[in-house]
C-alpha cells in the first residue's frame, strides 16, 4: 500500500503522437517528473529533460535542483486490493486544493496507474492534451476553440529515482 502523501521524482520514458491517434507514437525521450500524492490527488509535472550521462545511466539519480513545470493533476478513480495499483483520472477542470502546481497547470484528459514494484513507486499513463490560444494557463476561455493540430497524445512509462527533494509523510 503507497502511503497518503509523498513526492518523489521518477525517470520517464516519454512518447507522444497526434491527437486524434492516441495509439501512433512519433517522437521519444527520456525526461525528469516530479510525482506527488496528496490523499485522492496525484500531480505529475515534467522537470527538465536527462543528459547523456542521465540517460546512459538507467540507475542514475535525479538531479537535485528540480523544479515543477507543467503540472497534469489527476483523481484517484479505483484501488485495486489485490495488487496495491492504483488508477487517476486526469482533468482538464480547475484544480484541487491539496494539489502543488508548479508553473502552470496543464490540463489533459487521461489516467494514471500507480504502483509500488521492486521497493520503487512506478507510473504509468496514457492521455491527450490540445492547446488554447492565450494567457489562460491552459483553461479555457469564453468557448475559444482548442488549437487540435498542435494538441498531442502522450504516454508516460516512469520509475522511481533517488532524489534529495523526496518526502513521504
Amino acid at each position: 500500500m503507497l502511503t497518503q502523501k509523498f513526492s518523489v521524482a521518477m525517470r520517464n520514458d516519454f512518447a507522444r503522437g497526434p491527437f486524434h491517434r492516441p495509439a501512433h507514437l512519433t517522437a521519444f525521450a527520456l525526461e525528469w517528473l516530479i510525482v506527488e500524492r496528496n490523499g485522492d490527488f496525484l500531480a505529475i509535472s515534467d522537470a527538465g529533460g536527462l543528459t547523456p550521462e542521465q540517460a546512459k545511466d538507467i540507475n542514475h539519480p535525479a538531479p537535485s535542483d528540480l523544479q515543477r513545470n507543467n503540472t497534469l493533476v489527476g483523481t484517484l478513480i479505483d484501488m485495486e486490493p489485490d495488487t496495491g495499483v492504483e488508477v487517476y483520472l486526469f482533468s482538464q477542470f480547475p484544480i484541487p486544493a491539496p494539489v502543488t502546481i508548479g508553473r502552470q497547470f496543464f490540463p489533459g484528459e487521461g489516467y494514471a496507474r500507480l504502483c509500488a514494484q521492486d521497493g520503487k513507486i512506478a507510473v504509468s499513463a496514457h492521455g491527450r492534451h490540445f492547446h488554447i490560444p492565450g494567457p489562460t494557463g491552459g483553461l479555457a476561455n469564453g468557448g475559444e476553440p482548442p488549437n487540435l493540430t498542435s494538441g498531442l497524445n502522450w504516454h508516460f512509462d516512469a520509475e522511481q529515482r533517488a532524489w534529495s527533494g523526496e518526502t513521504f509523510n
